[in-house]
């Protein structure tokens, strides 16, 4: 059974040019269970993300977090690749294990600096990069339009060509890309 009265809501952050957006992200914080902050895996838990965290609190209700480490496909080279000689969940595991280490250390720091927090950090301290989900929006986007790489744009071609090159026993052929 998939869950009842669940409510996905996608908020503008924090940084935003109009200070109503963000003051309304702030707010609807306390109103949350579980909240999912989205860092790009490349600049990953900016100053912005921490501060942003820094007002999400256990007395404000919120019950899980969860860091979305965005733009995955970015990191996917360098340490990453020599770590996994091309093997793609070696590389995604590393990435994700990486990812999780940064984020013990950056929250530790917070929390350290911040008691208040209470538990909201713990969970992510404690779980490392379990609490970590490792995403690629442009991977996604290129396999829903699969069959008309004719469309695709200079984005998706270039993450295309470094995927096939860097990790080619999954995308030399196209049947091993869908996968």
């Amino acid at each position: 059974d998939a869950p009842r009265d669940v409510q996905v809501v996608d908020t503008p952050g924090v940084n935003d040019p109009v200070v109503s957006r963000e003051q309304r992200t702030r707010e609807y914080l306390k109103k949350c269970d579980v909240v999912l902050i989205v860092s790009p895996a490349g600049q990953f838990l900016s100053r912005e993300d921490t501060d942003l965290m820094d007002n999400v609190t256990e007395r404000e209700g919120i019950r899980e977090m969860y860091v979305v480490a965005a733009q995955a496909d970015t990191q996917l080279h360098g340490d990453v690749l020599d770590t996994s000689k091309g093997e793609l969940p070696k590389a995604l595991g590393s990435l994700r294990n990486l990812l999780g280490g940064q984020a013990v250390s950056t929250l530790s720091a917070l929390k350290k600096g911040s008691p208040e927090v209470g538990k909201a950090y713990d969970q992510l301290i404690e779980g490392g990069e379990k609490r970590v989900i490792v995403t690629s929006s442009i991977c996604y986007a290129m396999l829903q339009r699969f069959d008309t790489r004719s469309e695709w744009d200079d984005g998706m071609n270039h993450v295309w060509g470094l995927l096939r090159k860097n990790y080619q026993d999954y995308f030399g052929s196209d049947a091993g890309a869908r996968e």
